[in-house]
């Protein structure tokens, strides 16, 4: 038998995705981390997080050819303050920008972690950490680490086109389904490498089981639409320029 979708509720899911332009999306999401998780909360998880990450003694840490890929195991790492304050939950945003600094020489072991967990906690946290981290913060932390960045809100090909030619790692938040929101947003990296164009923390498996890195695709665009097993919409592209002069292409 074929179930029929209700009219109705579907129309609601499906309404921010469909007709809330990305700018907008980005603003709120700006306006949702004004206020800063508190000093008192920041250094409770960062105490804790600091030794939780080196006893973990994961590998890709410290690897610089390693990249996170497992996201549903840092149920006991700390972000944020709320019903769902760990990295597991909402902690997208900074494991891709973790792994954008490790492609680029800059991040290298789970002190950094930690800090940069706490940085995002002061400046960048939505909702105190409920709804992960603002992509507007994204690229201004990574401004502050000395990259520059391309930035497009649309999937057109002239804007992906513009920040694939100048980049070779990006970050990217998607709606994980077009046509419903509760199907929730989430946010990887990816790496432009000469097999292709890789995604981390997708929630690939390996044959064993374990998470890991995507296939290679052939093109940015290929990559995007992948990102969820479902159908994917872009809400924010940042890429990574590889010169070093500010620019930005919010089409």
């Amino acid at each position: 038998m074929i179930m029929k979708r209700n009219p109705i509720k579907q129309f609601i899911v499906s309404f921010i995705p469909k007709h809330v332009g990305n700018s907008v999306v980005l603003k709120i999401y700006q306006l949702l981390a004004l206020i800063p998780v508190s000093p008192k909360i920041r250094k409770k998880n960062h105490d804790h997080n600091t030794i939780w990450l080196k006893d973990a003694k994961w590998d890709f840490l410290t690897v610089p050819s390693a990249y996170i890929e497992n996201q549903n195991e840092w149920e006991e790492v700390l972000y944020g303050w709320g019903s769902h304050h760990n990295m597991k939950y909402s902690g997208c945003e900074i494991i891709a920008t973790f792994n954008v600094l490790k492609a680029l020489g800059k991040a290298d072991s789970p002190d950094f972690m930690a800090e940069l967990i706490g940085e995002y906690e002061a400046y960048g946290a939505a909702l105190w950490g409920e709804f992960g981290v603002s992509p507007l913060a994204v690229c201004a932390y990574l401004k502050r680490q000395g990259c520059s960045v391309i930035t497009a809100r649309k999937d057109d090909d002239e804007s992906l086109n513009t920040a694939d030619d100048r980049c070779r790692v990006f970050i990217a938040t998607v709606y994980n389904d077009a046509k419903d929101i509760t199907a929730q947003i989430h946010t990887v990296c990816i790496t432009k490498e000469e097999s292709g164009y890789i995604l981390h923390n997708a929630y690939c498996m390996d044959q064993n089981g374990a998470y890991a890195a995507s296939i290679p695709y052939a093109t940015l665009k290929e990559a995007l639409a992948h990102i969820s097993g479902q159908e994917p919409k872009l809400i924010c592209l940042i890429g990574i320029d590889s010169d070093n002069t500010d620019k930005s292409n919010n089409r």
